[in-house]
């Protein structure tokens, strides 16, 4: 005797099968397209990064270009380093120290610190920071002389 009814679903093995295969391959593409998408604004945002720094640092070498211009005039170098807008101070050893800085982003500046000596210059320090820039303590000693 035969069973009759409505009502009885007959799923086969492979069927179940195809529909697994089905959820996997849609929730892979679904991480794939997920991924692709966080990797892209990555890779904006390290491209924005990279040309606002190299922007500043090619304006911080300008402003160095500045200075050694004005280390040669030397009758007027004060002068010209408060028309640049940079900080000058003499340390406690008879050294020069000139310090700027470039603004990159909103939080991040290129710093640059420079060390003056029989109107030569050493580049001390050329990094990014994050906050503002340091100020001179109205002519303290800010060199220890390592």
């Amino acid at each position: 005797m035969k069973r009759g009814g409505a009502g009885g679903l007959n799923i086969g093995g492979s069927s179940i099968l195809v529909i697994f295969v089905l959820l996997c391959l849609t929730t892979f593409a679904i991480l794939a397209v997920v991924s692709a998408n966080s990797s892209y604004n990555l890779a904006a945002r390290v491209v924005i990064a990279s040309d606002n720094y190299f922007n500043a640092d090619s304006q911080a070498e300008i402003i160095l270009s500045q200075i050694s211009e004005a280390l040669n005039d030397q009758n007027n170098f004060f002068d010209s380093l408060n028309e640049l807008g940079v900080s000058f101070a003499i340390t406690s050893y008879g050294y020069g120290v000139i310090m700027y800085g470039v603004p990159i982003d909103d939080v991040r500046h290129l710093y640059v610190e420079l060390l003056i000596s029989d109107f030569d210059f050493d580049i001390v320090s050329w990094r990014v920071d994050i906050g503002q820039l340091p100020e001179f303590g109205g002519g303290a000693a800010i060199w220890d002389g390592r």
